[in-house]
Protein backbone atom coordinates (compact mmCIF):
# COMPACT_ATOMS: atom_id res chain seq x y z
CA UNK A 1 0.00 0.00 0.00
CA UNK A 2 1.24 3.18 -1.13
CA UNK A 3 2.24 6.05 1.60
CA UNK A 4 -1.24 8.33 0.36
CA UNK A 5 -3.40 5.44 0.25
CA UNK A 6 -2.53 4.39 3.70
CA UNK A 7 -2.56 8.01 4.58
CA UNK A 8 -6.08 8.60 3.21
CA UNK A 9 -7.49 5.27 4.70
CA UNK A 10 -6.43 7.09 8.17
CA UNK A 11 -8.13 10.14 6.94
CA UNK A 12 -11.22 8.60 6.70
CA UNK A 13 -11.58 6.76 9.72
CA UNK A 14 -11.26 9.77 11.79
CA UNK A 15 -13.52 11.67 9.04
CA UNK A 16 -15.71 12.50 11.91
CA UNK A 17 -13.10 14.60 13.85
CA UNK A 18 -12.56 17.20 11.35
CA UNK A 19 -14.70 19.40 7.73
CA UNK A 20 -12.22 18.44 5.47
CA UNK A 21 -8.57 17.59 4.60
CA UNK A 22 -6.79 20.91 3.02
CA UNK A 23 -3.57 19.79 2.36
CA UNK A 24 -1.64 16.89 2.33
CA UNK A 25 2.18 16.73 1.96
CA UNK A 26 4.74 13.74 2.84
CA UNK A 27 7.82 12.92 1.49
CA UNK A 28 10.46 9.75 2.28
CA UNK A 29 13.92 9.92 2.62
CA UNK A 30 16.29 6.76 2.62
CA UNK A 31 15.69 6.65 6.70
CA UNK A 32 12.57 8.81 7.47
CA UNK A 33 9.17 9.70 6.14
CA UNK A 34 7.60 13.06 6.82
CA UNK A 35 3.70 13.95 6.84
CA UNK A 36 2.36 17.07 7.08
CA UNK A 37 -1.62 17.33 7.41
CA UNK A 38 -3.66 20.50 6.72
CA UNK A 39 -6.78 19.88 8.94
CA UNK A 40 -9.56 22.11 8.95
CA UNK A 41 -12.41 22.13 11.73
CA UNK A 42 -15.80 23.63 12.61
CA UNK A 43 -14.98 27.15 13.59
CA UNK A 44 -17.12 26.84 17.19
CA UNK A 45 -15.43 23.79 18.01
CA UNK A 46 -13.53 24.14 21.17
CA UNK A 47 -9.71 24.56 21.52
CA UNK A 48 -9.04 21.75 23.86
CA UNK A 49 -11.28 19.69 21.46
CA UNK A 50 -9.43 20.43 18.13
CA UNK A 51 -6.47 19.17 20.28
CA UNK A 52 -7.81 16.34 21.11
CA UNK A 53 -8.66 15.98 17.73
CA UNK A 54 -4.99 16.62 16.42
CA UNK A 55 -3.44 14.43 18.61
CA UNK A 56 -5.98 11.60 17.83
CA UNK A 57 -5.41 11.84 14.06
CA UNK A 58 -1.19 12.04 14.35
CA UNK A 59 -1.78 9.10 17.06
CA UNK A 60 -3.09 6.93 14.16
CA UNK A 61 -0.34 8.17 11.71
CA UNK A 62 2.50 7.25 13.97
CA UNK A 63 1.06 3.80 14.66
CA UNK A 64 1.31 3.30 10.65
CA UNK A 65 4.27 5.32 10.47
CA UNK A 66 6.76 4.52 13.31
CA UNK A 67 9.31 7.01 13.95
CA UNK A 68 7.96 9.49 10.86
CA UNK A 69 7.95 12.97 11.75
CA UNK A 70 4.17 14.18 11.58
CA UNK A 71 2.94 17.73 12.15
CA UNK A 72 -1.17 18.17 11.75
CA UNK A 73 -1.47 21.43 11.00
CA UNK A 74 -5.15 22.38 12.50
CA UNK A 75 -7.48 25.66 10.47
CA UNK A 76 -10.85 26.89 11.86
Amino acid sequence: ETLQRTLDSILSTHRHLYIRVERVRSRRTAKKIYIELFIAFPSDLPFGQVHTSVMTIKHAVSERFPGADIVVIPSL
